[in-house]
């Protein structure tokens, strides 16, 4: 078992008392807005007190309640959220002349996989990103800010990126450079002992255009959590977007954000099963960057 590199931590636990056990769990939306605000705090506590007692323990109820679990856009496995407000990004910042007011149709989606966060943390450190996220992404490459086998292998847990993004759909051609921060802490207890949970905090922080100008992705924010189980993990994946797009309504935007996030997590699973794309990926894992404006 190699020995990890909890940076984060070190600092908290010199100084800082985790949550009081006997006070009532934070609501789900406030775990959501804790993660994702806390993301990069020092102290750890905020974020597993977040994890551990209220979203794994939500998303464990929702998979059982799931009526048709064969159905992957059974609408059990999804959970509408509010819009994530500017004072919810930490250290974060909204794109110019952008506001939460614009988000159109938040959306998560939980799930259970046979993989672990171990395996997980392969699929963060992987450089293609293509044919690991929905089949609107035609093309996706990460550059990271440090060796990610260092993250992969589970000697270091903090790994932080920039994907290049290309989206294609009848509606929408467009370019995108997302931020993609990873973060492994432990969720664990004195009972349980070491439990791990994969944190990814996407972000951007500019508008992006299509070629002619016309059309534009105003705003981009993503929360995937991932927690092992004695199950395997449990996984939890949100995002936030507002997109300036003639003919695309919120009906629209929402079914094909629920289809792409159910892509996303047979697709990963696919991945780490097999080590190959999955066959309804139609995109070319490999294949060299096409021409962006």
């Amino acid at each position: 078992m190699p020995l990890r590199v909890h940076g984060f931590a070190l600092v908290g636990a010199i100084g800082c008392a985790p949550p009081d056990a006997e006070s009532p769990p934070p609501s789900v939306d406030e775990a959501i807005r804790t993660v994702f605000s806390q993301f990069q705090d020092d102290d750890p506590s905020e974020l597993v007190d977040a994890v551990r007692r209220t979203l794994v323990p939500m998303i464990d109820d929702k998979i059982a309640r799931v009526e048709q679990p064969d159905d992957d856009l059974d609408p059990g496995w999804y959970l509408e959220l509010p819009p994530l407000p500017t004072s919810s990004l930490g250290d974060l910042q909204m794109p110019e002349g952008v506001s939460a007011d614009d988000q159109s149709v938040p959306t998560s989606r939980v799930n259970r996989s046979a993989f672990t966060v171990a395996d997980f943390r392969r699929v963060a450190a992987n450089e293609d990103g293509t044919c690991l996220e929905a089949a609107t992404t035609k093309w996706a490459r990460r550059s990271f800010a440090s060796d990610p086998s260092c993250f992969a292998e589970g000697f270091c847990d903090e790994l932080t990126g920039v994907q290049a993004t290309l989206k294609d759909n009848p509606l929408l051609k467009i370019w995108y450079d997302q931020r993609l921060e990873h973060r492994v802490i432990d969720i664990g207890d004195d009972e349980t002992g070491p439990i791990d949970a994969l944190i990814t905090r996407g972000s951007n922080d500019q508008r992006w255009f299509s070629q002619n100008g016309n059309k534009s992705w105003d705003q981009l924010w993503t929360l995937q959590i991932v927690a092992d189980t004695d199950e395997g993990a449990v996984r939890f994946s949100a995002l936030w977007a507002s997109l300036q797009v003639a003919l695309l309504s919120d009906a629209l935007l929402e079914q094909s954000v629920r289809g792409g996030l159910a892509q996303e997590a047979n697709w990963r699973d696919h991945f780490l099963e097999t080590g190959e794309a999955h066959p309804n990926c139609n995109h070319d894992r490999g294949a060299e960057m096409p021409d962006r404006w």
